[in-house]
């Protein structure tokens, strides 16, 4: 995946802000991709277990703090 890069050199232009909102929701899809790669890895090898938890859902709660509703 490419890098993207602002293309205004004034940080207030809309342009400049639309840059940065696109910057940051691919850097969030490509973080999301690899904390779900991640909890698969964790579930296919039951790691939860090492650290006493019961289930995946456990573990991502209380140990990744990752939402209850999420």
């Amino acid at each position: 995946m490419t890098n993207l890069k602002a293309v205004t050199a004034n940080p207030n232009s809309y342009v400049a802000i639309h840059d940065r909102a696109m910057i940051a929701a691919a850097n969030y899809k490509r973080s999301e991709i690899a904390m779900l790669e991640a909890i698969m890895q964790v579930e296919a090898r039951q790691v939860y277990f090492q650290f006493e938890l019961t289930s995946l859902f456990q573990y991502c709660v209380e140990l990744l703090g990752l939402s209850r509703h999420a």
